[in-house]
């Protein structure tokens, strides 16, 4: 900049005032632009919330989107598409490789499969006919339980502050992209109680819906989300369940707390680095054609693309930032105890939870209660990884095969050898 300026004032000796004033601006901006930016990072330092005191429309529209019942999920791709990856026959999950609840991080604990419980009258004689024991016509609806469960979570924000578990309850109902293409009234723009009841009522529809808890640990460092889902079908109440965890973000995400640059130095610092850094800034300004071409196509199209369809465009979420920048969770060490006691602590309060509900109801729990109580007491997780079955012998009269290379010395009763 100053070899260009100083190139100008010696060809054009007349214009030497002109060169030196537009080469100080330059300066000027580059140590403004910088300075704002870290006056910007000192302010969401110590801002209580980080969200604007007013909204854009196109931020209204987003945070309208965020609150809303509905997500659209993107379903994997059919086998026969193109592109699309093999499937693994030694993982076996409910939700495959590829979570519809994208934003909620990994999933890391699952019901597999769901847990199913026939709805009977509690009777002395266990063995009597079912018949008599049933209820020909249920005696609640799936709503009715999930609004039981909804006030059972939420009672676990009124202990004192000390003990308290965070935890926030709502209603998420999930909607393929694909299903959404085809017919948008799937996308109600307002979703009133009695609608939630009837999707919660309805099994086999297009929206599934499912009870979101959700705990931040460490300022929402680590989140856990617990989602069940409930229905009722063939006289049987079925519950599945799903948590998942967004891990740490990377260290890169925390520069400004990890270097202490918050202050006026900082500011200093910050504007003077903006200034060393215009050569390369000047190489890379072509990339101002990309921020022109998304500044015209957010002034041309409308500030919601979900309220119109577009032919061959799918709306689903792709990719969620906070989702693909969280550590993996195998790698989570001392916070998993943590994490794992929290997503138990709510599993069992919802589990005690429906257990009642079903007394209450005039429903034989007994058996309900036995399986909560080996949920519960499991020290086995599903965390997606590879199921191995061994020494298991399927269909009439089958026998684990034996080794083929049998040893000759003393067997083992207890290892099914010949005593």
């Amino acid at each position: 900049m100053a070899t260009t300026g100083a190139a100008i004032a010696f060809v054009y000796p007349h214009h030497a005032t002109t060169a030196l004033h537009i080469g100080a601006s330059i300066v000027l901006i580059c140590l403004a632009i910088g300075a704002l930016r870290q006056l910007q990072l000192n302010r969401i330092l110590r801002a209580a919330t980080l969200r604007p005191h007013r909204l854009s429309r196109r931020q209204r529209v987003a945070d309208v989107q965020q609150r809303d019942v509905h997500t659209v999920y993107r379903r994997p791709r059919h086998s026969q598409d193109e592109g699309a990856a093999e499937d693994d026959l030694t993982v076996f999950t409910l939700f495959g490789k590829e979570s519809p609840f994208i934003g909620a991080g990994e999933i890391v604990y699952q019901w597999n499969p769901p847990m199913s419980v026939q709805l009977l009258r509690p009777v002395e004689d266990d063995d009597a006919p079912l018949h008599e024991r049933e209820h020909p016509v249920p005696p609640f609806q799936a709503h009715e339980l999930v609004e039981h469960l909804r006030d059972a979570v939420r009672l676990l924000n009124t202990d004192s502050h000390e003990v308290r578990l965070p935890a926030q309850v709502r209603d998420r109902v999930y909607v393929s992209e694909t299903d959404v293409a085809t017919d948008r009234s799937l996308l109600p723009r307002k979703l009133a109680p009695e609608d939630v009841r009837e999707i919660i009522n309805t099994p086999g529809t297009r929206g599934h819906h499912f009870l979101e808890v959700t705990t931040p640990l460490e300022g929402a460092e680590y989140v856990a989300t617990v989602l069940l889902h409930v229905s009722v079908r063939g006289r049987t109440l079925i519950i599945s369940t799903a948590a998942c965890v967004l891990a740490h973000t990377p260290r890169s995400f925390q520069r400004t707390a990890e270097f202490g640059q918050h202050g006026p130095i900082a500011v200093i610092w910050a504007a003077f680095r903006e200034l060393s850094a215009l050569p390369r800034q000047v190489q890379h300004s072509w990339r101002i054609i990309r921020y022109l071409q998304a500044l015209i196509k957010a002034a041309l199209l409308p500030p919601d693309l979900t309220s119109t369809p577009i032919r061959n465009v799918l709306i689903g979420s792709r990719v969620s930032i906070r989702e693909r920048s969280a550590q993996s969770w195998s790698k989570v060490q001392l916070e998993k105890t943590d994490i794992l006691g929290r997503m138990k602590t709510i599993e069992q309060r919802l589990l005690r939870a429906a257990g009642d509900f079903l007394l209450t109801k005039d429903v034989d729990a007994s058996e309900f209660n036995n399986r909560a109580l080996k949920i519960i007491n499991s020290g086995i997780f599903n965390f997606g990884d590879n199921n191995t079955i061994s020494n298991n012998a399927v269909g009439d009269a089958a026998q684990v095969g034996a080794p083929a290379t049998p040893d000759t010395g003393t067997s083992n009763p207890n290892d099914g050898g010949t005593p």
